[in-house]
């Protein structure tokens, strides 16, 4: 991942680099090295399948990381990840989708959680064969879906949340953001049901105004 492209806006984001053997970590603050043990612990500890993507909540001793870990099958991907390329249709991989437009939209102020940084695991020949993102969590919410299926009103509520959720897409569009999988999955809210801190997540599909 280092073509010009995506080097400048790295570089500008996430000015801390820190790597250990085929690792590469990149955050916007010091703290990189604490980071980066509690991602290699992460990695050691799990034992699931290494296909599609895996989510952790990730402790740190200032507040946990939301820890998504993506892996890539394909050779061509990899290539095209390391590279930096864009695919076919002249858009990036979606973690590099995502990385892009998270750091753009939490730039704009979008009631979103910060993107603190990402990392690199390559393999042989030095390709990249995961990518992790790595967010602020945000302790004592749920899902807009879980909220509602757990609800004791779901008429009522469900009124307010689609009066937020237009809300939430007016705000965005003001900013010049078109979220385009806004959907209940994607549109997080505390458990004590104050919908005027929600939170929107996964930017990888969206388009921002030059």
């Amino acid at each position: 991942m280092t073509s010009p492209f995506f080097y400048r806006l790295v570089r500008q984001a996430f000015p801390y680099t820190i790597t250990r053997d085929h690792y590469t970590l990149r955050t916007n603050d010091n703290g990189s090295p604490a980071m980066l043990s509690a991602i290699m612990q992460a990695i050691r500890e799990d034992d699931k399948e290494k296909h599609g993507k895996q989510f952790y909540r990730l402790p740190m001793p200032e507040g946990a990381l939301f820890f998504k870990r993506k892996f890539f099958d394909s050779s061509k991907r990899k290539l095209r990840l390391t590279l930096g390329k864009f695919g076919q249709y002249g858009s990036l991989d979606w973690p590099l989708e995502e990385i892009r437009n998270t750091v753009a939209v939490n730039a704009l102020g979008i009631e979103s959680p910060l993107l603190r940084g990402y990392g690199v695991l390559r393999g042989k020949w030095g390709l990249v064969e995961e990518v992790h993102l790595l967010f602020d969590f945000l302790e004592g919410y749920t899902s807009c879906n879980l909220f509602l299926d757990a609800s004791n009103d779901k008429a009522k509520d469900l009124k307010t949340l689609n009066a937020r959720f237009f809300d939430l897409i007016y705000q965005m569009h003001q900013k010049g953001v078109a979220h385009l999988d806004l959907s209940p999955k994607n549109v997080m809210l505390p458990t004590d049901g104050n919908i005027h801190a929600a939170q929107v997540i996964d930017f990888e599909i969206c388009h921002i105004a030059p």
